[in-house]
């Protein structure tokens, strides 16, 4: 009997398996360190295991180079039939001597098996590595005599032999295992040798290193890469069987069990990005569409429909330009705008918003109107936009038509919208009628902001509808705001990254933040949009439709006395912005106090938000019957909203993670060069005494800031500040105001102190 010792050879147990090697150094009172024999591998490699583990201590201290000779022999006696025919032999004598269930030492076996090996300790260790449990089908331990200690004597273990039937289905089970750990090795290379490619040449490959690559028609390999991308993720995103599986496929690598290490790996691999969009992976968000949808969606494209519901009711708009105002990579176009002057009436004008008209092919519950229910609207990421419906169709078919464009055809966009009308006051605002119905418009002039400020602003040019529609948008904006809207003017930080797409970007991709003021363009659009939404949401109440209206509670204002420390400007659209109340979505009508209307729907993009497109369905329905949806109860309709305004939610928290994200990258790429300075605006107090909050001028982008004193600082006076840290994948920024006194104020505080 044996004890194990440093430098002792070893059997040891391991996930079931029997391994060789050397006691290295004890570690703790149970465990040891120790090198691992394996004939595959020149070089050793180390592995630690617990005391109770080792099945026999050797007597005799070898080298890893023996254990090497011994392996290689138990594999030979497991291959060339050595082991079946010592079974066939064993079963034959049982049989002639009426001895069923006989038991067998090691030695009786030794010298069946390995009657040339004169070393006895050595000849009992190759036959343990051969009749080792998950080796061997044709031998089973019938007992292991109770021990004492882990250096028991290898003659201390029996053997029986299986039946012919048991062999045969522990054959199988054993072939099919070596055939799936075989393929398990050929992966691990695979990846192995993925990893090891140059950047040059998996700039090329990063297509063919997608998941189709490792891929085997969804199966074990295809599975193991979704877990580990699951893995990579974060908490929370993966299942206890994919989080084993990807730290079983990282231990083989040889890489280290954590959530950006297995990140690591997939860049490499070419499957993530550098810059992996992860919120889209841990919000679950859908990015493309299931074959099944993109069929049908080009189906719809493509092919003409008869079917019109609405062909007999709608109004022939032809004659009307309609402008389309968006940023100029916008392709889904939900909605454009027109007006036109009333004979004899020189107050009055009727202005016109023309909505896209998707229900015109989407039906209620069918296929893509589902989809878009779950995905609730479309997201604008700093990257690449993810629709709402199949691009194909969002910014086809479903779209308004782009008048004089060569690249659509009538079959391509009918050219369908559903109309708002209402006759407006120029002096101030007020409806004097109004009016919704299914028409046909010959195409839209698509304008980008930028374009219409320039138009109205250009003095030399005769005034036309452009101007026209912006008195009306003025007095509607001064209108709402006598009836007691607050309408926060404060910049908006709009982000966007080159090279990039939807699931994230590289090294390569550039980042801009763009500044994005109110101006003339964003309140014609805006005010626009609001009329839409009032008559939408004036028509449901006068109908007793229900709809989803959307409202908001009174804001909780500040006392006088706080508002007069308060400066004019960004200070105090900061300061109001503060007292906004949450808004709320439901079935019956409700307040928009921020709006200053008593009822508002969303009403003017169907094309990528549902809620809208919920209103097309019970407004038209009703347009065409008189009364109230008999496909939608209300009970339905507000079931089906919750769940759109849910995942809707969902769809924006996701987009303003992402825009963080690249925001956090974008600072940390300024860190340590000397455009790490910035001139930004104190615009709030914090709780902590030490911080403030600050909007930097040149991007709009609002910040928390440390202060060189606590409380030292005055609401609208411009600071300069800096990049401490930041850390995108945590979303970490954080910044700290940058000493900007003389050599003659340090001499000042130094005699003050004196």
């Amino acid at each position: 009997m044996v004890e194990p010792e440093t430098g002792r050879s070893i059997l040891y147990d391991r996930d079931g398996e029997i391994h060789v090697g050397v006691l290295e150094k004890r570690l703790g009172k149970s465990g040891w360190s120790i090198l691992v024999a394996d004939s595959s591998s020149a070089s050793p490699t180390n592995n630690n295991i617990s005391e109770k583990h080792i099945k026999f201590v050797m007597t005799k201290k070898r080298s890893l180079d023996d254990l090497r000779i011994i392996i290689e022999r138990a594999k030979l006696l497991l291959t060339d039939g050595s082991l079946k025919l010592t079974w066939e032999i064993c079963k034959e004598e049982e049989e002639e001597g009426n001895n069923k269930g006989a038991t067998y030492t090691i030695e009786d076996l030794q010298e069946m098996l390995v009657p040339d090996v004169e070393d006895e300790e050595e000849a009992k260790t190759t036959l343990m590595l051969v009749l080792s449990e998950s080796t061997n089908v044709y031998f089973k331990h019938q007992q292991q005599k109770s021990r004492k200690s882990s250096s028991s004597s290898a003659s201390d273990i029996i053997y029986t032999t299986r039946s012919e039937d048991d062999a045969n289905a522990l054959q199988k089970k054993l072939d099919a295992e070596l055939l799936a750990k075989k393929l398990e090795d050929e992966f691990v290379s695979e990846i192995q040798n993925a990893m090891l490619a140059k950047d040059d040449d998996r700039t090329t490959m990063k297509k063919a290193k997608s998941l189709e690559v490792f891929n085997d028609n969804n199966g074990t390999r295809h599975q193991r890469l979704e877990s580990l991308q699951a893995y990579a993720s974060g908490d929370e995103c993966y299942t206890p069987g994919q989080k084993a599986s990807a730290e079983d496929l990282l231990a083989k690598l040889n890489v280290q069990k954590t959530s950006q290490k297995a990140a690591e790996v997939l860049v490499k691999l070419g499957i993530w990005r550098e810059h992996e969009n992860l919120a889209l992976r841990r919000n679950l968000i859908p990015v493309e569409f299931d074959e099944n949808l993109v069929q049908l969606a080009q189906t719809i494209q493509c092919e003409p429909s008869d079917v019109d519901l609405d062909a007999s009711s709608r109004v022939d708009l032809s004659r009307l330009e309609v402008f389309a105002v968006d940023n100029e990579s916008t392709y889904e176009i939900d909605d454009g705008i027109s007006i036109e002057k009333i004979e004899g009436d020189d107050e009055f004008v009727r202005v016109y918003i023309h909505v896209a008209d998707p229900t015109r092919f989407i039906v209620f519950d069918s296929p893509l109107d589902i989809e878009a229910r779950k995905r609730g609207t479309t997201l604008y990421l700093p990257t690449e936009s993810i629709p709402m419906f199949p691009k194909s169709l969002s910014g086809g078919k479903l779209s308004l038509r782009v008048a004089n464009d060569e690249t659509t055809t009538r079959n391509d966009n009918e050219g369908v919208a559903l109309t708002v009308q209402a006759d407006i006051s120029r002096l101030n605002g007020s409806i004097r009628s109004y009016d919704i119905y299914p028409s046909t418009i010959s195409g839209v002039t698509r304008m980008t902001y930028e374009d219409v400020d320039a138009h109205l602003k250009d003095e030399g040019r005769a005034k036309n509808d452009l101007h026209l529609l912006n008195e009306c948008a003025v007095a509607r904006y001064h209108k709402r705001e006598n009836e007691g809207a607050i309408n926060i003017l404060l910049p908006e930080l709009d982000v966007f990254v080159s090279s990039a797409d939807a699931r994230g970007g590289d090294v390569s991709s550039e980042i801009f933040l763009k500044r994005r003021d109110n101006s003339a363009s964003n309140i014609l659009v805006s005010e626009m949009m609001i009329l839409a939404g009032e008559i939408a949401g004036t028509f449901g109440v006068e109908n007793s439709l229900a709809l989803p209206f959307r409202g908001q509670g009174e804001p909780r204002l500040l006392d006088e006395e706080t508002w007069d420390t308060i400066p004019d400007g960004v200070c105090a659209e900061m300061a109001m912005r503060s007292c906004m109340t949450a808004s709320s979505q439901g079935i019956t009508p409700r307040p928009h106090h921020s709006l200053g209307l008593s009822a508002y729907v969303q009403f003017t993009s169907p094309i990528r938000r549902y809620a809208d497109l919920l209103a097309h369905y019970q407004i038209k329905s009703y347009l065409r019957s008189g009364r109230h949806s008999s496909e939608i109860s209300n009970e339905k309709l507000e079931l089906v909203l919750s769940e759109a305004g849910a995942n809707a939610s969902v769809g924006i928290k996701t987009q303003r993670e992402i825009s963080k994200y690249w925001v956090t990258e974008y600072f940390s790429r300024q860190m340590g060069s000397a455009d790490n300075i910035y001139e930004a605006t104190v615009v709030k107090s914090m709780r902590s005494d030490a911080f403030a909050l600050a909007l930097l001028e040149d991007t709009g982008f609002e910040t928390p800031f440390k202060l060189l004193r606590e409380n030292d600082f005055k609401l609208g006076t411009t600071v300069k500040i800096k990049v401490d840290s930041a850390n995108p994948i945590e979303q970490q920024l954080f910044f700290s105001q940058v000493y900007e006194g003389t050599d003659d104020d340090d001499n000042d505080e130094q005699n003050d102190s004196q």
